[in-house]
């Protein structure tokens, strides 16, 4: 197109069509490759955003995974282990320890 507004330029104003229809192809070719390598591009781009994203996110669940075996009562941590194991004795037992008003009578 900047070569079509400088034909019209040159012919002071009015310009033939023959003379801008050079111009206005060029500026097709242009456009036509400009659009050519940019949609690929734009794809790609997509699809290495959302690797990148799902990356993060596996590696954000596997830093919680890690960090869970050391919080207190965390998943993989010894007090949870302890405290599957005496859940497991309580419900083979039939007693339970969590009441501290244990009278030994039952309502």
């Amino acid at each position: 197109m900047i070569v079509a507004f400088f034909t019209i330029a040159q012919m002071g104003g009015t310009a033939d069509p023959v003379a801008l229809a050079g111009g206005i192809g060029t500026a097709l070719v242009t456009t036509f490759w400009g659009l050519l390598i940019a949609i690929p591009a734009l794809s790609v781009f997509a699809v290495v955003r959302n690797r990148i994203d799902a990356a993060g996110s596996e590696g954000a669940r596997e830093v919680e995974q890690i960090l869970m075996r050391f919080r207190p009562g965390g998943a993989g941590s010894p007090v949870a282990a302890l405290r599957a194991e005496a859940n497991g004795a309580e419900a083979m037992t039939g007693t339970s320890h969590s009441n501290a008003n244990n009278t030994g009578t039952e309502a």
